[in-house]
């Protein structure tokens, strides 16, 4: 089994090896992100969240996430909704348990840090086909739409959806 460590960022050398991550792969985490764009995201998760790198064993970075308390559109009032908003694992271990140990750790920390979560809520990209199919079994579908950054999908999983499915 391969080890995972997973490391909230807590200091200025986390945020920094965190942005300089999500800026080497912002085309990858969507093929529309600009620099700017990212660092928006990057002020709002200091501001009204958190992020995480993961490393390996050998202490490489090997994926992030980062998220916000409650939403934009409600000034973050919204405990309730926690909205990922960069998420990005190296393609070497995509085809892991890498994706899966991340919802539990994930799903772990909002219980602890955040106890009013009830939703998780994520936006990504309408192609590759695979990726909507891999969303919709832990999530459900909630739209499709043009944006300002191509066809989106909004997804939304309930922490219950999480606890019922078999993270482990």
């Amino acid at each position: 089994m391969m080890a995972y460590q997973f490391n909230p960022c807590k200091t200025d050398a986390d945020w920094e090896a965190y942005t300089l991550y999500i800026l080497d792969h912002k085309l990858e985490i969507h093929s529309a992100f600009l620099a700017k764009r990212v660092i928006h995201f990057i002020k709002e998760q200091v501001l009204y969240g958190s992020a995480v790198i993961v490393k390996d064993a050998s202490g490489q970075v090997i994926a992030a996430l980062g998220f916000v308390y409650g939403t934009p559109e409600k000034g973050f009032t919204d405990k309730e909704t926690v909205r990922l908003e960069m998420v990005h694992i190296l393609p070497t271990y995509r085809n892991t348990r890498l994706f899966l140990r991340g919802l539990i750790w994930l799903k772990e920390f909002l219980k602890e840090h955040v106890p009013a979560t009830q939703q998780i809520q994520f936006y990504t990209e309408s192609s590759p086909a695979e990726r909507k199919q891999l969303f919709e079994k832990i999530a459900d579908l909630i739209s499709t739409e043009p944006t300002r950054f191509g066809v989106e999908h909004e997804f939304v999983a309930s922490l219950d959806r999480l606890n019922r499915w078999k993270l482990g």
